[in-house]
């Protein structure tokens, strides 16, 4: 796509109703959602450094 294809293209992509205020419900469930994801990868790489103290994650090679 050209510089020149991708402006009518963004305009086009965008709904009619973008200016129209959103439900709060909405709002509040993807704050909950990228909040609970944001939770969940820092217990997944907390839960991932423990394997390192085990022995786990090493090579045997240097």
């Amino acid at each position: 796509m050209t510089a020149t294809g991708a402006v009518p293209a963004a305009v086009l992509s965008a709904p009619p109703n973008r200016h129209e205020l959103m439900s709060r419900r909405f709002v509040v469930v993807g704050l909950f959602v990228s909040f609970a994801g944001v939770l969940l990868m820092g217990l997944g790489a907390w839960l991932g450094r423990a394997d390192t103290r085990y022995g786990a994650a090493t090579s045997k090679f240097p």
